[in-house]
């Protein structure tokens, strides 16, 4: 695992996360379980191969675990246009982008800010797509080379993770910010989301994962059998937040993480 590079971004060393889950002092409990009466849970968000190993990972140390999945990525085996973005900023072979330093780490950060904040207002996943493709062109790269942990996993791979014991939850049909889309945009968002995973397997837990983590529920907002809305904000304290919201903590894998947990549940 190498930090510094983009399409190593938000992920952690197999070795550190395999000792830190075996350190826990409990087993977590399946998510509708913690939902009802409180506990630890672990969940893992997009259908990466990076996440399905994560999630077979905690199966084998006795672990209950959800991977929140969007299906329209998962049935086209389609990869998720940020990591696309990823992989062209570390691809690209110039030095500079305007302002931007593309050598460093901080500065590829920098500008995957900036973009990011373009690309999440777009009305839809082909709309996004070609922005990124757009974007690689742009840097000369024709086509990001995606490395293997970012791939995404087809519907055969997602039934050997059940078949292994991890549950699937709704991430939206495709990774949109609510943020940025109208209210019927977000209701279908949720709802084809919710009907692919019941008519594929068999999935009706209503549970929401927001994409980006941030979103709450717009006003006027029709969830129909959507009973909890998650989000994965630090800027507020794990938990339940409110009625039908909770918020996940985003794993770090820390003794001081582990130290905080162990003290929430004596």
């Amino acid at each position: 695992m190498q930090p510094e590079l983009m399409t190593h971004r938000n992920l952690l060393d197999s070795a550190r996360v395999e000792e830190f889950l075996g350190a826990l002092p409990v087993r977590a409990s399946p998510l509708s379980q913690v939902l009802a009466r409180g506990g630890l849970a672990l969940t893992v968000d997009d259908a990466s191969r990076a996440a399905g190993e994560a999630a077979r990972l905690a199966r084998r140390l006795g672990h209950e675990v959800t991977i929140f999945v969007n299906p329209d990525n998962v049935q086209s085996v389609r990869p998720h246009y940020f990591f696309l973005l990823n992989a062209a900023l570390e691809q690209a072979p110039y030095a500079r982008l305007g302002s931007w330093d593309l050598r460093s780490p901080a500065g590829r950060r920098d500008i995957r800010k900036q973009l990011k904040q373009e690309f999440l207002r777009l009305d839809t996943e082909e709309d996004r797509m070609e922005w990124v493709r757009a974007v690689a062109a742009r840097l000369e790269v024709e086509e990001p080379d995606l490395p293997d942990h970012l791939v995404t996993l087809g519907v055969d791979e997602l039934e050997d993770l059940v078949s292994a014991g991890v549950q699937l939850g709704n991430h939206g049909w495709q990774h949109a910010d609510p943020r940025h889309q109208d209210v019927s945009s977000v209701e279908l968002l949720v709802e084809r989301g919710a009907t692919w995973l019941q008519e594929t397997f068999g999935v009706s837990e209503g549970v929401f994962a927001v994409p980006f983590g941030k979103a709450l529920p717009p006003r006027g907002l029709d969830l129909g059998q959507v009973r909890w809305w998650l989000l994965s904000d630090a800027r507020l304290h794990p938990g339940f937040v409110g009625p039908g919201l909770y918020n996940r903590m985003e794993l770090l894998a820390s003794d001081d993480q582990l130290a905080e947990i162990e003290g929430w549940l004596r």
